[in-house]
């Protein structure tokens, strides 16, 4: 969620894995989750302080703007999702307007995406995760470092997610889950999971001169695949991206280090994906991400490696989940589809499992002004 919208809140460190992560102060609270390897420990108890911010008067919010209002004598503050006149629906975890999803801008989405792994911090469980299916990969911490092999064919790296929410006693390392909504902003909440299938993955690697990386995912019916080749004579990456009818192909030279970055990530019906922070694809995919609501709960189809005569390593993978929107909400709660009145604004809080805004008192009418930080 935006930084500085989450009020007071605790900062913990994993005693496992070593993972720092926040959550909102909860009285009496005994034990906390890490949400990387699933660890419970005694929490401490010193909250940080909110961040003071600016609300500016006077100007006309654009969607995804943070606006404070006026609510029943309280002044409130939410994100605009929905404008006046138009028609507003949530599905699978995304803003519908007059039935089409709405893409999120890319700053928002890194307000709002949600920690899902980080193969950096290493605890009980957080390296099964990532599954290696046969002998050619040692595991130097905290890197997967590939062996070749006169074979050509690919050695992988599979991705098994693994529960981590309290409701679950333990996690069972060779038990791959669907990757749900939870949050561990929430400590000890109690509610229903949703099924999370947009994500984001960034592997960070190391190519050899002739080293090729190949990287799966596997999105409805389709799979998506990235291959990046290292030549030696040049120092260029050749890169090609194919998937749902698309073949696309790139050259982009080489760092001194052999070093890469891959960013791939099916947000809001849209693939994208950056090599080193440079956005090659940007596609929108709508019958591969949507769905319908009655789709079968999939475990998530993740997995990378290397051709079995390269060279090099894995250094680390990350991966977030989009924010997942639902309609349900704290009685009273207002029906979706919804038109918006004129001058009025459909608000959402970034913590929507515990939010007040739109779902529960409807359109927001009052407007103080758009906030900033």
């Amino acid at each position: 969620m935006a930084p500085f919208l989450c009020g007071h809140r605790v900062s913990q460190t994993c005693p496992q894995c070593g993972l720092t992560f926040e959550h909102g102060v909860v009285p009496d609270l005994k034990t906390v989750y890490c949400p990387n390897c699933g660890c419970k420990f005694s929490p401490t108890t010193t909250s940080i302080a909110p961040q003071r911010v600016s609300v500016l008067p006077g100007q006309t919010p654009n969607r995804w703007d943070i606006v404070a209002f006026r609510h029943h004598g309280k002044t409130l503050i939410k994100r605009v999702v929905g404008l006046p006149g138009e028609i507003i629906s949530i599905r699978r975890g995304n803003i519908l307007i007059d039935g089409n999803v709405i893409v999120k801008p890319a700053t928002v989405v890194d307000q709002t995406k949600r920690f899902v792994f980080d193969s950096a911090f290493h605890g009980p469980h957080t390296r099964g995760a990532l599954q290696c299916d046969n002998d050619r990969w040692d595991f130097e911490r905290p890197r997967f470092v590939h062996r070749p092999r006169p074979e050509g064919s690919c050695d992988w790296i599979t991705y098994c997610h693994h529960p981590r929410y309290p409701t679950h006693s333990h996690v069972q390392p060779n038990l791959c889950q669907a990757i749900q909504d939870a949050d561990s902003f929430n400590q000890n909440l109690t509610r229903s999971l949703h099924v999370v299938q947009e994500l984001i993955v960034q592997t960070e690697l190391s190519l050899s001169a002739g080293a090729k990386f190949k990287f799966q995912r596997l999105i409805g019916t389709t799979i998506f695949e990235v291959t990046l080749s290292a030549d030696g004579k040049d120092r260029n990456y050749n890169i090609k991206f194919s998937g749902n009818g698309f073949d696309r192909r790139f050259q982009k030279k080489r760092p001194a280090d052999d070093s890469v970055v891959v960013w791939f990530s099916n947000i809001d019906q849209k693939i994208t994906l950056k090599v080193n922070d440079e956005t090659l694809i940007d596609i929108a995919v709508k019958n591969a991400l949507l769905g319908d609501a009655d789709d079968p709960v999939t475990v998530p189809f993740l997995k990378f490696g290397f051709c079995g005569t390269s060279s090099g390593s894995v250094d680390r993978c990350r991966i977030w989940r989009d924010i997942y929107y639902f309609a349900e909400a704290r009685l009273p709660q207002h029906t979706l589809p919804m038109q918006i009145p004129d001058r009025e604004y459909f608000v959402l809080g970034d913590n929507v499992p515990v939010s007040r805004d739109s779902r529960q008192f409807g359109t927001a009418k009052d407007l103080i002004g758009t906030v900033k930080p």
